[in-house]
């Protein structure tokens, strides 16, 4: 045989022979085909649903407790003090009107009793006077004159009888007024807060000997945020009636190491914004602190720093949300869920055997472009035949496992599903009426039932896929049924 023939038949089967072993290498590195999960792939979050609820708002503060009445007590005249109340000490309790201190009061006695004196001779030289001036007018009228003179009837005499008379009366009522002031007395029922006094002390007009405060209430300055006065619903300058009371104010403190608890009310709001801290002063009280207002045995003491929560105002019928939810100032994002039609399992590994078919084709075209070698077609027939061979061993199986759990009266009966929900992400700008440390509450934008997504997201987009936690279990519940037997079968044929 000539050496041109021998070429001619050698060629082409060594190119066959290569040919086949290119596909073969190129089937075997090929992974096996996936099947397709139910339900679209989107990032993980959670999620809570929008409720609809009547909301109480409230308002957080925190303020310093003062008397609502306190007074710094002085003497009035001097002296030397001679009496010192047992009850003016710190944290005695006084009674209205009792006597705390008593000055030394002889000059002030003889002072009393010289104005009185003075006032007796006044009054005594007054009569005198009075007797003489109709002494006088009887006189005038026996003598027959018709208009007698002032003068004549002794009326400037009279006249400064009386001032004379007026004048020693009133210095009586001033000696016997600074008489009185020798004792200090308690203004009101209170409690001693200060004494700065002593006995056998000389103390002079205005010399602080102590302070003293009103038990019947104390007072708390609150200082809020202009916005959150509308939560309260009250306006600046309010003043709380009888007919328009205000809003109740629950206050707490740490007092010995335990937490302590008053209630009290909103009395008034100042009348003006502070330009500093545009912060608004709401006045809260206590009723009888140390009394039926306090916390078991603990009054609510002036000097206190007490955080108060303020009852405000009900809203009715809104949309509460986590305040996790809110993004920036007005945003939230919602969870949009739509139905979708999902193929069935043999439509889908149909599908995927002609893709798989597509790459063998496209494989052997690429070697033909990069190797320069044409694959006959007797070696596609080859893989493709064996490819429609690993398709109808999977769809054997899938169908012995179907007839196997026919037959089990054990086996749990489903239903293919041909229909999934498809969750994506929705931007939503919302109208914020109130936020707090655990929710926010919309006024619009936002309604209820609404799946608003709680965890961050990154360069988040209306139309993004998205799935919560509950979907994610859900999918993997129905994708252990049929699609992991052609799975697992795929997988035993891919590697032969």
């Amino acid at each position: 045989m000539k050496f041109s023939t021998i070429l001619k038949v050698a060629v082409p089967l060594i190119i066959l022979a290569g040919g086949s072993q290119i596909i073969g290498v190129l089937g075997a590195m090929k992974p096996p085909p996936e099947v397709k999960k139910r339900g679209p792939v989107g990032l993980a979050v959670l999620s809570e649903p929008a409720v609809l609820a009547n909301v109480s708002l409230s308002v957080e503060a925190q303020g310093a407790v003062r008397p609502k009445r306190q007074v710094q007590l002085s003497p009035q005249v001097s002296g030397r003090v001679k009496y010192v109340s047992p009850n003016l000490e710190n944290g005695g309790f006084v009674k209205k009107g009792e006597v705390l201190i008593r000055l030394e009061d002889a000059d002030y006695k003889l002072s009393a009793v010289r104005a009185e004196s003075t006032v007796a001779s006044a009054r005594q030289t007054l009569a005198t006077v009075i007797a003489q001036a109709e002494v006088a007018r009887t006189e005038l009228e026996e003598l027959g004159i018709e208009n007698p003179s002032p003068l004549a009837l002794r009326e400037p005499q009279l006249a400064e009888a009386r001032a004379a008379l007026a004048a020693a009366e009133a210095q009586a009522e001033d000696a016997a007024l600074q008489l009185q002031r020798t004792e200090v007395r308690a203004p009101f029922n209170g409690l001693v807060e200060q004494k700065s006094v002593d006995l056998g002390q000389f103390v002079s007009p205005g010399s602080p000997i102590g302070a003293v405060f009103a038990k019947d209430a104390v007072e708390i300055e609150l200082a809020i945020p202009n916005d959150e006065l509308g939560d309260l619903g009250l306006p600046i300058a309010f003043n709380a009636t009888r007919a328009n009371p205000g809003p109740k104010v629950a206050l707490t403190a740490d007092v010995g190491g335990q937490e302590r608890n008053w209630e009290g009310y909103i009395t008034r709001t100042g009348a003006s914004v502070d330009t500093r801290t545009r912060l608004v002063s709401v006045f809260a009280q206590v009723d009888d602190p140390f009394g039926k207002g306090a916390d078991g045995d603990t009054p609510l003491a002036p000097g206190l720093f007490v955080n108060a929560l303020i009852e405000g105002r009900v809203l009715n019928n809104i949309v509460r949300a986590p305040r996790s939810a809110l993004r920036g100032l007005d945003t939230v994002y919602v969870i949009n869920e739509t139905e979708e039609e999902i193929e069935d399992r043999d439509t889908r590994l149909e599908n995927e055997k002609q893709e798989e078919i597509a790459e063998a084709r496209q494989a052997a075209k690429k070697t033909q472009e990069e190797l320069g070698y044409t694959i006959p077609e007797e070696a596609m027939e080859e893989k493709i035949a064996k490819i429609e061979a690993k398709y109808e061993e999977i769809a054997k199986k899938n169908k012995e496992a179907d007839e196997a759990k026919a037959k089990d009266p054990l086996a749990k009966k489903e239903t293919e599903e041909t229909t999934r929900i498809v969750q994506s992400l929705e931007i939503k700008t919302v109208e914020v009426q109130r936020t707090t440390k655990e929710y926010v509450y919309i006024a619009s934008g936002l309604n209820e039932g609404e799946l608003v997504i709680t965890t961050p997201v990154q360069a988040a987009m209306t139309g993004m896929r998205v799935r919560t936690f509950e979907t994610d279990q859900n999918e993997q519940d129905t994708s252990d049924g049929d699609d992991v037997i052609a799975l697992a079968s795929d997988s035993a044929i891919g590697a032969n």
